[in-house]
């Protein structure tokens, strides 16, 4: 919980401290050069996203050296959202940002007419670099790629009857690939509207079922529970927000 708690406060802690060193910077750049090329932004956004597992194509697993043939698991996808906020800094075409964001996923796989569903909040803490266009004024178009850092809580498995049952996911981390394009939209010299369309991407280990679950057994090395991976394979994005870009440093 206390993790959290910190992850949580951490982006607003972090806001306060480049408002403070912008200002400070501000009140000196008239001395020294207004037109230095480096900017700090903020920007806040919400986004709605898709979570995805894809169906392995070898369904076979293996459990004290016998073969376990026909265990259900099926292909997840699902539609979530959240928000955040990111902090970057700008040099000519080139930018960088490091985001913190926050989603509620949801994804769903049907075995039989049967629906499996998998739900989870889930934490982004994303390093981006972005290109654009470095003559266009009003409208900049961009390209993005970078990783995502993500953590996991509450994750729960909504299932019909199985024996063994199928237990919810393990609550962990992982790395994912980032990246995808978009636009700035420029209200002004300081404020910008950001639109993007991203793609976070964390590849499974191989297509067998091995790969996909957990054997959960008791003290006794009886099996007691099938557990499957709770990491996203694919989540795609779309964001939408508001971007403050402070003066020259």
């Amino acid at each position: 919980m206390f993790r959290h708690l910190w992850i949580a406060q951490l982006p607003f802690t972090l806001v306060a401290l480049v408002i403070l060193v912008s200002q400070g910077q501000l009140a000196s750049a008239e001395e020294v050069s207004p037109e230095l090329p480096f900017k700090a932004y903020v920007s806040g956004h919400g986004f709605v996203n898709g979570s995805f597992i894809s169906e392995p194509s070898n369904k076979t697993l293996s459990s004290n050296g016998a073969i376990i043939q026909g265990l259900p698991y099926p292909g997840f996808g699902g539609v979530g959202g959240g928000g955040g906020i990111a902090l970057g800094v700008n040099w000519k075409a080139l930018s960088v940002d490091l985001g913190f964001d926050y989603s509620s996923d949801q994804a769903e796989g049907r075995i039989n007419g049967q629906t499996l569903t998998m739900s989870q909040t889930t934490h982004h803490i994303p390093l981006t670099m972005r290109i654009s266009v470095p003559q266009a004024k009003w409208v900049k178009p961009s390209l993005f790629g970078g990783i995502n850092w993500v953590s996991r809580s509450g994750s729960t498995m909504d299932a019909p009857p199985f024996s063994p049952p199928l237990l919810s996911p393990q609550d962990d981390s992982y790395t994912a690939w980032r990246f995808g394009l978009g636009f700035d939209i420029y209200l002004t010299d300081a404020w910008s509207i950001p639109f993007r369309i991203l793609a976070n991407y964390a590849p499974i280990d191989g297509d067998s079922l091995d790969e996909r679950v957990e054997l959960v057994r008791n003290e006794s090395n009886a099996l007691t529970g099938i557990r499957y991976t709770g990491q996203w394979e694919w989540q795609p994005q779309i964001t939408l927000g508001l971007t403050y870009d402070f003066a020259h440093f």
